[in-house]
């Protein structure tokens, strides 16, 4: 079974959620490429972007760093 990622877990809750990559972008104030890069872990967000995923996707910093105990 495949690990789950920082990327696949933003990208499962931005699905749960019916956003949009473009909809996450414009609520974080990046670009869709960026999220992009984030949901292929191809990029790690800075702290303060990662606090407001977790803000916008309705769960915590630790969630989304696999950390959830």
């Amino acid at each position: 079974m495949r690990k789950e990622t920082l990327g696949s877990r933003i990208r499962g809750l931005r699905e749960s959620l019916g956003m949009t990559q473009t909809d996450l972008a414009t609520s974080l104030d990046l670009t869709q490429a960026a999220v992009s890069q984030l949901e292929s872990d191809r990029h790690l967000p800075s702290y303060e972007t990662l606090v407001a995923l977790a803000d916008v996707l309705c769960t915590s910093t630790d969630y989304l760093t696999g950390r959830d105990l």
